[in-house]
């Protein structure tokens, strides 16, 4: 796992050769995308059974959980949605996440929970922080922070995807910082990517979207899910990895990010592998970071052996 920042991991990596290209998979041209580009587990037959037919979305001004007053909609997702809510009893503005109705499973329902008993585990500045968890009309929420700002994709597009280094560098490594946070909690996140991380209008990053984040010491059976362009090869490829080695899943994804946030360009697009992009040279289209850096850096990230991506 990550153990401290990426400052000096950056400066450590920079100054190590690269043996050779590392060959990770093209996960884009083998997996099928789901809603939103992600994998996701399939619920079971037994479990669609239970859906609830009737719940639907509260409106603005309905109350959820005694004291939230919804203002309106935030967003949607492949799981969910997100509120605006005012929290009526501590004056302050929140933000709410359900299950969308058409989903409201009970193996959803399961992972739900276990979404916000992952966001419970981790205190930290750069994680996003969950306030409270409940039920309303039989759909589960949890309220959770609202960041007042936008995700890192939007932030790259906003620049053309050519951001301003030093900012991009404090972003990393508040990031990794976050990323850290979740792996002491003995946590994996499995689908980092820059759409699941919010920027404040101080461009501090929370880690967010913890819905497939699980526990990795002990036994766990390997599943596939994700985000193809993001997704480390041991998960695309359904590999039991050992349990010390299964948060450098995150590494991988990291790796992406680090690509995608100091060049403009997403790790795997189309059916072009992963490799032959972080192949390319980066110093034509930032000569500021030095030739290759950026492409070393992410190299080693997004290696395709895990045991061989930097803690």
């Amino acid at each position: 796992m990550l153990s401290h920042g990426v400052s000096c991991t950056l400066r450590r990596i920079v100054g190590q050769r690269v043996e050779g290209p590392e060959v990770p998979i093209d996960c884009a041209a083998t997996l099928p995308a789901a809603r939103a580009g992600e994998v996701t587990p399939t619920p079971t037959p037994a479990a669609s059974a239970s859906a609830s037919g009737d719940a639907t979305i509260p409106s603005p001004g309905t109350v959820v959980g005694e004291c939230y007053r919804v203002l309106g909609t935030l967003g949607t997702g492949a799981m969910g949605m997100v509120l605006l809510a005012h929290d009526e009893r501590l004056d302050r503005r929140v933000a709410i996440k359900l299950i969308r109705p058409d989903l409201a499973w009970a193996d959803f329902h399961e992972r739900f929970l276990a979404e916000a008993r992952a966001m419970a585990r981790v205190n930290h500045p750069n994680v996003l922080h969950i306030h409270a968890f409940g039920e309303h009309e039989g759909m589960p929420y949890f309220v959770m922070e609202l960041v007042e700002g936008r995700t890192l994709e939007e932030w790259l597009a906003m620049h053309g995807g050519r951001p301003d280094v030093a900012a991009a560098f404090r972003i990393l490594d508040e990031l990794c910082q976050g990323v850290a946070a979740i792996h002491a909690a003995e946590t994996v996140h499995r689908d980092l990517k820059p759409s699941n991380v919010l920027l404040d209008v101080d461009l501090h990053p929370r880690v967010a979207d913890l819905g497939l984040a699980v526990l990795y010491r002990g036994p766990s059976k390997p599943e596939i899910v994700g985000t193809p362009a993001y997704m480390a090869p041991e998960i695309a490829e359904n590999l039991d990895v050992d349990a010390a080695l299964r948060p450098r899943a995150d590494i991988y994804s990291l790796g992406c990010v680090l690509y995608e946030l100091f060049t403009g360009k997403r790790p795997s697009e189309g059916e072009q592998a992963v490799a032959r992009i972080l192949r390319r040279p980066t110093a034509r289209s930032r000569p500021e970071l030095g030739a290759h850096r950026a492409a070393r850096l992410a190299r080693r990230g997004a290696g395709a052996r895990a045991g061989r991506r930097p803690q």
